[in-house]
């Protein structure tokens, strides 16, 4: 499976900046005004739900975890 990417809607001319999550349908946003703090609230946006969406740990990752703290002097 491909890493998540934010993907721009947008062109540069528009007054407002969209985009989404290239890999689900839940992510989407739309920011009016297009400066350069607005897309780095952009990209901020994105990296949290990236964080809280496809960052989570699953079954065989959580008992790697467990076992590597449990064993760790």
């Amino acid at each position: 499976m491909k890493k998540p990417q934010l993907v721009i809607d947008s062109i540069p001319d528009d007054k407002f900046i969209t985009g989404h999550c290239s890999s689900c349908s839940d992510f989407s946003f739309r920011i009016e005004g297009n400066s350069l703090v607005n897309k780095t609230l952009a990209r901020g946006l994105f990296d949290l739900h990236f964080k809280l969406v496809h960052l989570r740990e699953d079954a065989s990752q959580f008992a790697a975890r467990i076992v590597r703290e449990a064993t760790a002097d």
